[in-house]
């Protein structure tokens, strides 16, 4: 190995400085950025304004390399997070709720309705629980429930001061996304166990077919009344819950919950997205405790639960069982159960989501009138606003993502313009601008963004061009035009002040909250990054396969070099970038194949854009050279070494390194990391999924057929398109040294390919890690998977740099004490 990589083995980059760049007397010397920076990056999560506008809860995250546990994978964010409680009178300070040595994380959840108690989330090595935090004390009353976490929409909502509904189990029990791989572990060990002692078999089944549903499903959820001033609890019903709505009046609950598995027929193309289990609705009376269900012979689509605002009639929308979504139909559903079906006259609903996404019906009200979002007969989408006597009207849709709001009595549809009259009318002066919510919009999920009330729209203020917040109420308070860098994260119901984030152009993050007559600052993270040395993102303007101008951004390393640094491309087809990516940018915690970890090393990085094909969508059967092409234009006048370049691939990405190998011989290395080499691997279910059948049997055929795979088909009715599209069966193609990285728990494998590649003797290598999904968090292994890269990277196209020789080669810069600190004890794509 290099020398270059003996420095590595310390975890930190050496970049010798150079005469022609040397800082001046007057500037000092700024630092390259290394591993430890990386994982020593602090955060903020969410930020929340109670509805009294009295409280500021700031979600303030440690350092990512001091948990005390990454089994939680993508959640080890909350394990590291505790809640600060600031005044919004004085910006003080008043509570902290955390734990020493992060054993535990705490989130923040909705407020009761005045906001003066808030729900608390928990999350230990030993489980996940709720609380009700009085915010003028700072007290915590713990109950003995396990949350669901709010994915899909609601899973805990206040109902008054004292009471709530809670999706949940018992005794810690952790939610399936929080606790799928380390639950998984758990299993796994015990099956190990059972066949070392003979006496137990350790055998799981994978039912398929008419016995599917026959599976485990685990511990059913439980929909609770709780009542915290008695601490009776009742129970209303059973289920895989997903989300619940209460009425405006509070008298009624609806619950959304998955079912029997579906399994589809060969003439249906699965989308990334496409649900796998039947989806029920079941209404219950919170006064009498009755349930009912409605519709038991239909399966309903998730994000749309919309009560009316007389809490008389629910709008949802379903599919015949198996079905496709275009052939399904709104309802009207009574709160006792009875259903009317929407007549649509010749309009069709409109399903939005693309073949990544979840098929998703909108919904919403104009005051007592149900409003559906439709496609009309040219094609084009509309707003459809029917009566009770069945009259019917519609409202041009001008932009996609509109939504209908309450706002001073009248309904508006918000754009990003500001807002406008739904239907006749003109919108009165001073409500121009866009909403801002006081932060709490995560409480109902994905439901939020989708499918949002209008009434709960209208509780939020306007942000106008003018730099004032206004409220239907009247109420107005200006403070100016933020500065560039600064974006408002939550706005104060009354309209007094707004809690604002800073990114500063080295990374560092402030939070801010802003009064008319103040500026007080709450929270400062990662102020040692304005210290580093970021290098230059620079565009690079280059014509696309079709004929088309596009844009990709080249990262100039921070070190000077004797001659053009080589260039690593970091591809990911289907992403075009008119803006330079936030992974090139300062701050961000990108943990897996970090930008500024392979800059600060000498090395020029790429991101090019590469728009996805229209048909087929994911082909890239010309890839190799279109990326050769891009690097050539990125390298002109002496910018990067086009003749020692690398190509990097995660994912998806990943798939199109491998694929751009089989074309081309333009890169001198290739970096793929949890991608397929053989997309007939995409079928086999996860180890997860098979060691618990909570969440049903997780293939990856959505992704293959209609989704991002661009496949089209299913295997069994055309394999020979698998086999022209999957590298594995052009691996003899595949001259370029190849690093193949894969994890246990991802489901995209390089076993087969990188056989292959053994087989014909080709350079390659496959690492394997343990205990991670798609992305990387252990602290030592986002050390060690950057350490491999780079000395991929050296060993293939040539250190990037020439190297002082007083380096020592095997020991951490002795100039620098925190590369000698011990590193503590970990979603996709």
């Amino acid at each position: 190995m290099k020398l270059f990589i003996g420095l590595m083995a310390a975890a930190t980059i050496l970049v010798p400085a150079s005469p022609i760049l040397c800082q001046t007397a007057s500037a000092p010397a700024l630092d390259p950025f290394t591993i430890d920076d990386l994982l020593s990056q602090e955060g903020v999560g969410n930020i929340r304004i109670s509805p009294d506008s009295r409280w500021v809860v700031v979600e303030r995250q440690a350092p990512w390399n001091t948990a005390s546990t990454y089994k939680y994978d993508q959640y080890t964010e909350t394990l590291l997070s505790r809640l600060e409680v600031f005044s919004a009178t004085d910006g003080g300070r008043r509570h902290t709720i955390e734990e020493p040595g992060h054993s535990a994380g705490f989130a923040s959840g909705p407020f009761s309705p005045s906001g003066a108690s808030m729900v608390v989330y928990r999350l230990s090595e030993g489980g996940w629980s709720m609380g009700v935090m009085t915010l003028a004390t700072g007290s915590v009353r713990w109950l003995d429930l396990s949350p669901e976490l709010a994915r899909f929409g609601e899973t805990v909502v206040w109902r008054s001061e004292t009471e709530l509904l809670v999706a949940a189990r018992r005794n810690g029990a952790l939610p399936y996304m929080l606790g799928v791989y380390a639950q998984s572990v758990v299993k796994q060990s015990d099956l190990w166990r059972r066949a070392e002692s003979g006496h137990s078999p350790s055998a799981i089944s994978t039912p398929s077919g008419s016995a599917r549903d026959s599976r485990d499903k685990g511990t059913p959820l439980q929909l609770l009344q709780v009542n915290l001033a008695t601490g009776r609890e009742t129970l209303l019903l059973e289920g895989a819950i997903i989300d619940v709505s209460l009425s405006p009046d509070g008298r009624s609950a609806a619950a959304l919950l998955d079912g029997p598995d579906i399994q589809y027929g060969l003439d249906t193309i699965l989308f990334t997205g496409t649900p796998k289990r039947v989806r029920r609705i079941l209404l219950a009376d919170l006064e009498t405790g009755a349930t009912v269900e409605p519709l038991p012979d239909q399966d309903f689509t998730s994000h749309l639960l919309s009560w009316s605002p007389r809490s008389d009639r629910l709008i949802a929308f379903s599919r015949p069982v198996g079905g496709r979504f275009e052939a399904g139909r709104f309802w009207l559903l009574g709160r006792a159960g009875p259903a009317t079906p929407v007549d649509l006259g010749d309009a069709s609903p409109a399903i939005n989501g693309d073949s990544q996404t979840i098929p998703i019906a909108r919904a919403s009200w104009d005051g007592d009138r149900p409003v559906f979002e439709v496609r009309l007969a040219d094609g084009s989408k509309a707003w459809m606003i029917t009566d009770r006597s069945g009259r019917r009207r519609t409202v041009a849709q001008v932009e996609d993502g509109e939504a209908l709001l309450s706002f001073g009595g009248a309904t508006f549809i918000s754009r990003n313009s500001g807002l406008t009259p739904f239907g006749d009318g003109r919108t009165p002066a001073g409500l121009q601008g866009s909403l801002v919510d006081a932060g709490t919009s995560s409480d109902l999920g994905a439901r939020a963004t989708q499918n949002p009330t209008a009434e709960r729209l209208g509780r939020g203020v306007l942000m106008g061009p003018d730099g004032c917040l206004r409220h239907a109420s009247g109420s107005a308070h200006c403070f100016g035009r933020l500065p560039a860098d600064e974006t408002v994260a939550a706005a104060s119901p009354d309209t007094a002040f707004m809690v604002t984030r800073r990114r500063s152009p080295g990374g560092a993050t402030q939070v801010r909250l802003r009064t008319q007559a103040d500026e007080i600052e709450l929270a400062t993270v990662n102020a040692d990054l304005d210290h580093r040395d970021w290098g230059t993102v620079v565009p690079v303007d280059h014509i696309g396969p079709t004929g088309q101008p596009l844009r990709s951004w080249l990262l100039l390393p921070t070190a000077p070099t004797s001659r053009p640094p080589p260039v690593a491309v970091i591809a990911y087809p289907g992403r075009v970038f008119p803006a330079a990516p936030a992974r090139l940018l300062p701050g961000a915690l990108n943990l897996h194949v970090n930008p500024a970890i392979l800059s600060a090393a000498g090395y020029a990085v790429l991101m090019p854009s590469l728009p996805e094909r229209a048909s087929p969508s994911s082909d890239l059967g010309a890839l190799g050279p279109e990326l050769a092409a891009i690097v050539e234009a990125a390298c002109a006048a002496g910018r990067c070494d086009a003749e020692r370049a690398a190509l990097i691939g995660h994912s998806f990405g990943g798939y199109g390194a491998l694929r751009a190998a089989t074309q081309t011989e333009a890169f001198k290395a290739i970096i793929a990391s949890n991608g397929y080499g053989d997309l007939s691997e995409a079928y086999e279910p996860r180890v997860y999924s098979s060691l618990s059948g909570e969440a049903g049997i997780s293939i990856q055929s959505g992704w293959l057929e209609g989704g991002q795979g661009g496949l089209g088909v299913p295997l069994g009715t055309d394999p020979q398109r698998y086999i022209d599209r999957s590298p594995l069966y052009a691996v003899d193609r595949i001259h370029t040294p190849t690093l193949l990285i894969q994890s246990d728990f991802d489901g995209s494998r390089f076993d087969s390919i990188f056989g292959a590649l053994y087989r014909l003797n080709r350079e390659a290598e496959l690492v394997t890690y343990f205990g991670e999904s798609h992305e990387f968090v252990s602290p030592a292994n986002v050390r060690d998977l950057h350490l491999r890269i780079l000395g991929w990277l050296d060993r293939y196209l040539g250190p990037p740099h020439p190297l002082d020789p007083s380096f020592p080669a095997a020991r951490p810069d002795l100039k620098r004490s925190h590369d000698q600190e011990a590193i503590g004890g970990g979603i996709p794509d």
